[in-house]
C-alpha cells in the first residue's frame, strides 16, 4: 500500500467555472497538452479517407468524450503545427498521443501506424517545422456503449521538461481549489446527485481565506509569456506563486489518499475455467516480478478458489504466494471460495463458503481473514451481516451499488445491519479498479469523502481488473508523482 499526501489542487468544478483558477487551469493545459478538438467523423464507408484529399466537407462534427453509438465509424482532421509547443520552438520529434473507447487504427498523411487499445502514442515526425500539415485519420471500434474520441494530443519532445512543469503546475492549482472547496455534490458510475450535507470538520474561514489567496495567485502567473516562449519570464512567474502558495500546501496536507493495489478477477465470465486459472497465474508472476523491483509494494488479492488452483497447477507460484504473505506483502481478504453474486445463494451454501475458505486460508496461509470483499456483485443479501459476523469477519468493501442509473447510495463508510442485529463496519469505495491516470478524479473522490462521512483520509483501490492484470510499474510511477 502507498501513500499520497495531496499537494496542491485539480479540475475546477461548475462552482468555480468564472475563477481565477479555472481560467488560468484552462490556458495552461491548452499550452502544455496541444489537445485537439473538433474532429470530423461518418459511419460511411465509401471512398479512402486516410489521403489527404478525401473530401469530408459533408461529414458531422465530434468533439471530444462526446459519446456517439455506432459499431464503428472514420474519424479525421488536418492538424498545422504550430511556430510554440509549451513556450518552446516547434522542432524535433512530435507524438500523437490518442486515446478512443474502445480501440481503433491509425493513418497519418495516408500512412498506416497500426493498431491502439484505447490509448495509443505514435511519432508522427522526427524533424517539426513550424505550419507542417499532417492528415490524421482513425477507423475507430466500438465493441459496447458509447464510442468517445477521449484524448487527442500532440506532444513535443523539446518541450518535455517545461510540459511537466506547467502540467504539475495546472495539477497543483487544481487540487487545492478542489480541496478548499465547499461542493456538497455526490456521484457514482452513472449519476450525480447534491444533497447539501457537509460534514467536513475543517475551519470553514480557514478554507475561504486560503482559496482567497489561491484565486489572487492565480493572476501572478504569466501565461502570455508561455504563449509567446519567453520560458524564463514565465518560469520567474510561477517561482514567485510557488513560494506564497506554502499555506495551501499545508492544508492540502491534511489529506492523505491510500493506494491499495488489487485485482479483480472474474471467475466466469466471457472466457472458459482454463483461461481464469492462467489470468490468475500470469497476474500473481506479474505481481511477484513487482515485489523483487519494489521493496515497499504490498498487494491485496481475494478468493480462495484461485489459491487452490495455484496450489494443484502452479506450485511455484502458490509458494511464492506463500512466502510473500509470511512477509506481510501479500494480503489475503474476502474469507470466500469465490466472490459470489450475494443473493441467489442460500443461507447454507452462505456459511459453507465462509467456513471452507477461511479454513483453507488458515491452514494453507495462516492467514485468519477479517475483511469481507465483494466489489462486483450485483445484489446484496440482507443476512450477510450476520454471515459475516458468524465467520469471524469484522469489515467489508462493496462498490456495485455505484452501478445504479436512478440514485446515488448516501454513505460511504456505514454500519449495516442485518435482521438479527448484527452489524458489519462497511466501506463502499468510489471503485475498484483504477490505473492512477486521473488525478483529478481522485482528489474529486476524497472531497466528496471528507463531504460524505467527515474523514480526511479514504482508502483507494488501484489495478487493472475483471480479466486480471492487477497494478503494474506504470502506476506505482503515477503515485510517485503525485
Amino acid at each position: 500500500m502507498k501513500r499520497f499526501l495531496a499537494l496542491l489542487t485539480f479540475v475546477p468544478s461548475l462552482l468555480f467555472a468564472q475563477s481565477n483558477v479555472a481560467k488560468l487551469v484552462e490556458q495552461l493545459d491548452y499550452l502544455s497538452k496541444g489537445s485537439l478538438n473538433n474532429w470530423k467523423y461518418s459511419t460511411d464507408f465509401t471512398g479512402d479517407p486516410t489521403k489527404p484529399a478525401f473530401d469530408d466537407s459533408q461529414w458531422k462534427t465530434l468533439t471530444l468524450n462526446e459519446s456517439i453509438y455506432p459499431d464503428s465509424c472514420w474519424i479525421r482532421k488536418e492538424v498545422t503545427l504550430p511556430e510554440y509547443m509549451v513556450g518552446q520552438p516547434t522542432k524535433g520529434q512530435i507524438k500523437f498521443l490518442v486515446s478512443v473507447d474502445d480501440y481503433g487504427y491509425l493513418w497519418v498523411n495516408g500512412e498506416s501506424k497500426g493498431y491502439f487499445p484505447w490509448d495509443g502514442e505514435f511519432e508522427i515526425t522526427k524533424d517539426a517545422r513550424p505550419g507542417q500539415k499532417f492528415l490524421i485519420a482513425i477507423k475507430a471500434i466500438n465493441t459496447g456503449g458509447p464510442l468517445r474520441l477521449i484524448r487527442v494530443q500532440l506532444q513535443s519532445e523539446a518541450a518535455a521538461s517545461i510540459q511537466q512543469m506547467v502540467d504539475n503546475l495546472s495539477l497543483s492549482l487544481r487540487v487545492g481549489q478542489k480541496l478548499l472547496s465547499f461542493d456538497t455534490y455526490q456521484t457514482n458510475a452513472r449519476r450525480k446527485v447534491d444533497p447539501k450535507i457537509d460534514k467536513s470538520t475543517m475551519d470553514r474561514a480557514e478554507k475561504k481565506r486560503l482559496n482567497d489567496l489561491l484565486q489572487s495567485l492565480a493572476t501572478r502567473v504569466d501565461v502570455d509569456a508561455l504563449k509567446n516562449g519567453k520560458i524564463d519570464r514565465f518560469t520567474a512567474s510561477v517561482e514567485s506563486v510557488r513560494k506564497e502558495l506554502q499555506p495551501i500546501q499545508q492544508f492540502a496536507k491534511k489529506f492523505t489518499l491510500y493506494f491499495d493495489s488489487n485485482a479483480h478477477i472474474d471467475a466466469a465470465w466471457l472466457w472458459r475455467d482454463k483461461e481464469t486459472i492462467e489470468v490468475c497465474k500470469n497476474t500473481f508472476s506479474s505481481v511477484f516480478n513487482m515485489m523483487a523491483q519494489r521493496p515497499d509494494f504490498t498487494y491485496t488479492q481475494s478468493a480462495a478458489a484461485y489459491y487452490d488452483w495455484m496450489e494443484r497447477y502452479y506450485p511455484d507460484v502458490f509458494n511464492g504466494i506463500k512466502q510473500r504473505v509470511k512477509d506481510g506483502r501479500w494480503e489475503v481478504v474476502g474469507g470466500m471460495w469465490v466472490e459470489p453474486d450475494c443473493n441467489l445463494p442460500s443461507g447454507e451454501s452462505w456459511a459453507r463458503h465462509l467456513l471452507y475458505a477461511k479454513r483453507y486460508f488458515r491452514n494453507k496461509l495462516g492467514a485468519d481473514v477479517k475483511i469481507g470483499w465483494n466489489p462486483d456483485s450485483f445484489g446484496y443479501n440482507w443476512n450477510m451481516p450476520e454471515f459475516y459476523i458468524n465467520a469471524g469477519i469484522d469489515a467489508f468493501i462493496t462498490q456495485k451499488i455505484g452501478w445504479n442509473d436512478t440514485n446515488v447510495f448516501p454513505y460511504r463508510v456505514f454500519w449495516w445491519e442485518s435482521p438479527d442485529g448484527s452489524r458489519i463496519l462497511s466501506y463502499f469505495p468510489f471503485d475498484y479498479v483504477n490505473t492512477v491516470d486521473d488525478p483529478y478524479r481522485l482528489v474529486d473522490w476524497l472531497r466528496q469523502f471528507e463531504a460524505n462521512t467527515g474523514f480526511a483520509n479514504m482508502l483507494i483501490l488501484f489495478g487493472v481488473g475483471d480479466h486480471g492484470g492487477g497494478p503494474s510499474l506504470e502506476m506505482l510511477d503515477r503515485i510517485d508523482q503525485l
